[in-house]
């Protein structure tokens, strides 16, 4: 269902991944926050969407093919939605909710919005791809607007991160972590502990990527895995070492889902999951203040 962007009239499509996103109606926001975050959408779907645990692409699992699956708003359109929207709330910043905005795409929205944020700027979901391991090219990305982009590493453990088709190299990463950082991008890194075949060697991995690059992340935030419905892992699970996948109990509606392992976990794997968690969580809205702090420190 959508709202049309013309008679304001309540649409069905047959299948999510039609929804035409040019005939979408643009986001209404009540009485926000003075200089609020205002999230924008670009794209439906996922121009990667092969990562075994991520459900990004569950409302498109209908659509005949993998072409079907990701969508761009044009981006004039989404150029004119951006800029009706800065003039309607004065934001902070705009938050395209799109599950990965490739590098290509990226730098023609910055390009054709450059000089017209007023103050806002643009964060963006991005992969480790080569383009931006390249300074220049992040150069003229914060040049067009781009405040902060938020990577999903998942694993500083290659061996984990193949595992869950992730695509990510792990070396690529640190190299674009650092060409952000370095070019004023503020980094948000999302990481995930606790897979069911993660062990205490894979785990001390991603604790040294994170502490080695720890200067190159504004943001990190460490979570759980949590095993989501209809994604391959929960197709699969003896794929990938579960077994007596199930609801919790007065549940109907779980997001996450127990599981027992196959085999019993590497002994210390469990704790050592929890410590990096905590040493490597943020406060909350870091992101925020550093956006914040850095506004101030241009006004001083």
């Amino acid at each position: 269902m959508y709202v049309d962007r013309r008679s304001g009239d309540l649409r069905r499509s047959r299948r999510f991944a039609n929804v035409p996103l040019q005939e979408t109606m643009i986001p209404e926001y009540i009485e926000p926050r003075p200089r609020p975050i205002i999230a924008v959408e670009g794209a439906t779907g996922c121009y990667w969407d092969r990562c075994v645990f991520c459900d990004r692409t569950l409302d498109h699992r209908h659509a005949g093919g993998l072409r079907e699956r990701y969508h761009q708003k044009p981006l004039a359109l989404l150029a004119r939605e951006l800029e009706l929207l800065r003039d309607r709330h004065d934001p902070l910043l705009f938050r395209l909710t799109d599950a990965a905005v490739p590098p290509a795409r990226l730098q023609a929205i910055t390009h054709r919005m450059e000089g017209r944020w007023d103050g806002a700027g643009l964060l963006a979901y991005v992969r480790a791809e080569q383009e931006f391991a390249s300074r220049r090219f992040c150069r003229r990305l914060a040049r067009g607007g781009l405040k902060a982009v938020a990577l999903g590493l998942e694993s500083g453990c290659q061996q984990v991160n193949d595992a869950l088709d992730k695509g990510v190299s792990v070396r690529l990463a640190a190299k674009v972590l650092k060409s952000f950082h370095r070019e004023g991008i503020i980094t948000v890194l999302f990481a995930m502990v606790g897979f069911p075949w993660e062990g205490t060697r894979q785990l001390r991995r991603t604790d040294a990527f994170l502490a080695r690059n720890r200067r190159y992340i504004d943001a990190p935030l460490v979570s759980f895995f949590g095993l989501v419905r209809n994604t391959r892992m929960f197709r699969d699970p003896a794929g990938f070492g579960m077994e007596a996948v199930d609801a919790p109990p007065g549940n109907d509606l779980p997001f996450y889902h127990r599981f027992t392992l196959q085999a019993p976990r590497d002994p210390g794997a469990g704790k050592l999951a929890e410590q990096i968690k905590a040493q490597h969580t943020p406060p909350k809205d870091q992101v925020l203040l550093e956006l914040l702090r850095r506004r101030d420190a241009r006004a001083r």
